[in-house]
């Protein structure tokens, strides 16, 4: 679940929590393994170093297949904030904004 220090209560409704928008990245980072992390760094940079088209398909299509064998099977928390972060990369990379995806890891350019 969310930790205390990301929550606050909103003032008209004092039984509701609310995100705050600048901390959530920092908490999903930290939930999300390392390795998967780096692993999605050290595919981008790849990518970015390569800089063709296919290299660029090839990267997303290998994230979206991690994303289909984290669906096919057990589902977790864990298993979501992987696919998320997998899914994420994936459109990011096939769009050409993988500065964004270095900037929310922490690795800007």
């Amino acid at each position: 679940m969310l930790p205390e220090e990301y929550k606050k209560p909103t003032d008209h409704m004092s039984n509701f929590t609310q995100v705050q928008k600048q901390d959530a990245p920092k908490w999903i980072l930290e939930t999300v393994p390392e390795g998967v992390r780096l692993e999605v760094l050290s595919l981008v940079k790849a990518v970015k170093l390569v800089g063709s088209p296919e290299a660029r398909n090839k990267a997303a299509e290998e994230l979206r297949g991690k994303v289909g064998e984290i669906a096919e099977g057990e589902l977790n928390e864990e298993a979501l904030l992987k696919a998320g972060l997998y899914a994420v990369a994936a459109e990011l990379v096939a769009r050409e904004k993988e500065d964004k995806l270095e900037k929310l890891l922490g690795a800007g350019s």
